[in-house]
This record gives C-alpha cells, structure tokens and sequence, in this order.
C-alpha cells in the first residue's frame, strides 16, 4: 500500500509538471521565432540603410510586392497615357513628383515584374522624389514582436532621424509572413503609406477623368 502510494505521489508530480515544461516549450520556441523576425526586418533595414534597395526586395514576400506593385501601377500608366498627349492631372503629376519618376521612364516601369518594379520605385523615390529626404540619416531599433500566429508577426521599430537640425521619432511596423520556412517581409508602415496616396490618387482620377480602374 504505501509503494502504491509514493507511485501515485509521484504520477500526480509528473501530470503537474507537464504543463510547465510544455511552456518553457513553447517560450523558448516562440523566443526563437522572435529571433528570427527580428533578424530578417534588421537585415532589411540594413540594407535600406545603405541605399541597397535590390537586397531590400529580397527580404520582401512575392505577396508584398505583388500588392505594392498592384497599388502604384493605375497611376503610373494613366501617367504614361496622358503624358503621350497632354499633361498629366495635377493629381497624378504630384504622385509622379513623390517617386521622382521621370515620364520617360514610366512607359519601361510599368512592364516591370513586381520585384524589379519594387527596385526601380524605391531607387528613384531616393534619388529624385520630394520625400527622399526622409529616407536620409535614419537610425532603427526594434522595439519588440507580436505575433498575431505562428506564420505571422508583427515588429515594431522606433525611426531616429534629422531633418534640418531637428531630431525626430516615429514607430514604424513591419508585417512578416512565414514562407516556406523563411520568413519575409510583407509590408511597412511607410509601404503602406505610400501605397494608401497612390489608391487616393487613382480614386481622383477616376472621378475627374471618368474612367474605369487600370488594373495589371
């Protein structure tokens, strides 16, 4: 009786310690997807940093860049149309001025596959758009990871930059799928932005123009 006892002692032990072990588990599983998250959207950042936009797009899921591509292209071919016969609308000539694009150039973008489309957008929105500025003297930190399930995360980062003399903060977001085993970035805050003006921008078109959505 008591070797029955110590034996269902020390089973009741076991069952209570499987659910912490399960955690520290699954913890340590979830640290090193933090990990990896992390890494990818510092990897990227780095490259943004020195202007390396091709490695840039490497980081980026076929996703993101199919749907950055998606969200800039009606503008630009309306700008291609109306560039060949009159000027373009006040609308789409202010879009063109953010990325820097010149209308020769446009006609070669627009058939551009989404990862090169990506490259040639980001090169010229440095070089040449009115918002290249922001793109200058900028210091990242990863702030944390949430992951909304275990094939996506989101990572918050804080920006550190000066512009004419004033430092400022900002916190921008990185969505991040898992690919095939890799995880890749889908899009950004700052993506985001750019690609939610462009929408704006189509939108106007359409109602000043009257025509119909230009889709890919």
């Amino acid at each position: 009786m008591r070797f029955q006892h110590y034996s269902l002692v020390l089973f009741c032990l076991f069952l209570g310690l499987l659910p912490t072990t399960s955690q520290a588990v699954e913890c340590q599983s979830t640290k090193e997807a933090a990990a990896a998250v992390q890494h990818i959207v510092a990897s990227a950042l780095d490259a943004a940093h020195k202007s390396n936009w091709q490695s840039f797009a490497r980081h980026m899921h076929a996703d993101g860049l199919k749907n950055f591509r998606q969200a800039l292209l009606p503008v630009l071919k309306a700008g291609a149309e109306e560039s060949g016969n009159s000027p373009p609308s006040p609308a789409v000539q202010a879009a063109l001025e953010v990325l820097g694009i010149a209308h020769a150039d446009i006609e070669t973008i627009v058939t551009l596959e989404p990862e090169p489309f990506f490259v040639r957008v980001l090169e010229a929105s440095e070089l040449h758009g009115k918002g290249r500025q922001f793109l200058l003297n900028v210091n990242h930190r990863i702030v944390g990871t949430a992951f909304e399930n275990e094939r996506l995360a989101q990572v918050v980062v804080e920006a550190q930059r000066t512009l004419q003399g004033i430092d400022l903060s900002s916190m921008e977001v990185f969505t991040v799928k898992l690919d095939a085993g890799n995880w890749r970035l889908v899009t950004s805050t700052s993506l985001q932005g750019m690609m939610s003006l462009f929408r704006l921008v189509q939108v106007n078109h359409r109602h000043t123009h009257g025509v119909h959505r230009v889709t890919s």
